[in-house]
């Protein structure tokens, strides 16, 4: 009896070691795919054309390592360098002739340099567009909801049908209400260009009214090229709507604007009536016309476009 307890623990042993050694093998992959990955980026980071460095920054940011948002930052602000003596990557300081260097592997200060013993890493305005949304989707996942919220702002503008799966993702574990907002915003932008008729048709229903001047852009950007007519016609529709609250703000603007100028106008008016009559220098009829003038003046700044 005593023997068979042994046996049976010992059964039950092997199944819970075979699957955590499976279990601890399959994260030791997944992290070395990850860091072969960060590897690879980095590589064609330095030695890429531009368009090896596109896909090299993208590569970076989906390594999800917690060096690559400060490498593509460096990257944007060409602040990113590599030592010509032995390709270290580099962020440096330029003054002058001299360079204030660190490893952006490690963070290590490496001291001075002559410039020209650094070569830039060099982008174009395409990379340049490319990287800016490679970082807002790093700052998705921010734990502030301000960086998320810019995140999500900045990513607008660049925005790709294959964003609308993470976007997604995000919506649905998202607790703040403007960040919500903002996601939702994004996602039927991605779905104006979707092949699908119904999808464009409903993304045209959520962003009607909507006065985020990407929406905008991107509706007259529809219009120039869409094809189906019911499409066009709500459009032309949610267009319409935008233009009419951007309109109704505009002239609640203009008013609040010209009454508190045309306020200024009175009180000044005012004051110099009550001021120059008390002194002597003028009489009421004079302070009744520099009322006049200000009151003119006001109706007249109404009138004004």
């Amino acid at each position: 009896m005593h023997i068979s307890s042994r046996l049976l623990r010992f059964h039950l042993f092997i199944p819970i070691f075979l699957l955590t050694l499976c279990f601890s093998q399959s994260v030791s992959c997944v992290q070395t795919e990850k860091e072969t990955q960060f590897t690879e980026g980095i590589s064609h980071l330095l030695h890429g054309n531009f368009k090896e460095k596109e896909l090299a920054t993208k590569q970076i940011a989906g390594s999800s390592d917690s060096r690559a948002k400060s490498i593509l930052q460096a990257l944007l602000k060409g602040k990113l360098y590599r030592i010509k003596k032995n390709d270290t990557l580099v962020y440096a300081e330029i003054k002058n002739s001299q360079a204030k260097i660190s490893s952006a592997l490690t963070g290590e200060q490496l001291g001075s340099v002559k410039k020209r013993k650094l070569k830039k890493v060099t982008i174009n305005n395409t990379l340049r567009s490319s990287l800016k949304a490679t970082l807002a989707r790093i700052d998705l996942t921010s734990p502030d909801s301000t960086t998320r919220l810019q995140a999500v702002n900045k990513l607008s503008k660049n925005l790709t049908p294959q964003d609308t799966i993470l976007l997604s993702e995000l919506l649905q574990t998202e607790t703040n209400d403007k960040v919500q907002k903002a996601l939702a915003t994004a996602i039927a932008i991605t779905k104006l260009q979707s092949n699908d008729t119904k999808q464009r048709l409903s993304a045209i229903s959520n962003l009607s009214g909507n006065l985020n001047p990407v929406v905008r852009n991107e509706l007259i950007t529809l219009l120039g090229k869409e094809p189906d007519d019911a499409v066009r016609t709500k459009a032309e529709s949610a267009l319409a709507s935008i233009e009419s609250s951007i309109s109704f703000y505009g002239f609640i603007e203009k008013l609040f604007f010209g009454l508190s100028l045309g306020s200024v106008l009175v009180l000044a008016a005012i004051g110099l009536a009550i001021t120059f009559g008390v002194i002597g220098v003028i009489n009421m009829a004079h302070g009744e016309l520099i009322m006049l003038g200000a009151y003119t003046t006001y109706v007249i700044q109404q009138l004004l476009p």
